[in-house]
């Protein structure tokens, strides 16, 4: 019953809508689940989430039944948590129908919303770089804050070609190489 609250809350034109969005974004999805060609696995994260209309299609879509969480993403030093929390606070019954209720699921949308409304820069560090990085001898206990990254919000491509890749295992996925990460700087940082 729960899942038919928020539907049944809007009006006959915003159900349309609903569906509209919901069946268009499920399509432009559902292109890049599939997807084997190497020129487009080879993008960065934020380049392939915008592939396929899907991320412009979930920002009009959140624009029309989030705005309040379109409007948090929008603001600097919003967090990817602060933004799927606006989500629950203000619309708890599409966070549960249409996300499951997840928070994880709703930080990647605010990640998303983050990089669509440019907040966030990218860099790619060059083979060179990496392979100096690589013959260091770092080790594991050098402080985080020693590499402040330039900007506040950042995605971080790691070498061009990947020479020394890294690997994580999803279980539902299977096996991937770390192609970067994004990271968020926090000034102040409380324990």
């Amino acid at each position: 019953m729960e899942n038919t609250l928020f539907f049944t809350s809007l009006t006959a034109v915003q159900q349309r809508k609903f569906m509209a969005y919901a069946e268009a974004y499920s399509r432009a999805y559902e292109k890049s689940l599939g997807c084997t060609d190497p020129h487009i696995l080879s993008l960065p994260h934020h380049k392939r989430v915008a592939l396929n209309n899907a991320l412009a299609l979930e920002v009009r879509f959140l624009e029309e039944f989030a705005p309040a969480v379109v409007a948090a993403s929008k603001l600097p030093g919003t967090s990817r948590h602060d933004i799927a929390t606006v989500m629950f606070e203000c619309y708890p019954d599409l966070a549960y129908v249409m996300y499951q209720g997840r928070m994880d699921v709703l930080c990647d949308i605010g990640l998303r919303l983050m990089v669509y409304h440019q907040r966030i820069r990218y860099f790619q560090t060059t083979d060179a770089l990496e392979s100096m990085l690589h013959d260091t001898d770092f080790g594991q206990d050098i402080p985080a804050e020693w590499f402040r990254p330039p900007f506040d919000e950042i995605y971080i491509e790691f070498g061009e070609h990947r020479h020394f890749p890294a690997n994580m295992f999803d279980p539902s996925s299977g096996e991937h190489v770390v192609e970067g990460c994004y990271l968020f700087w926090v000034s102040d940082f409380h324990d």
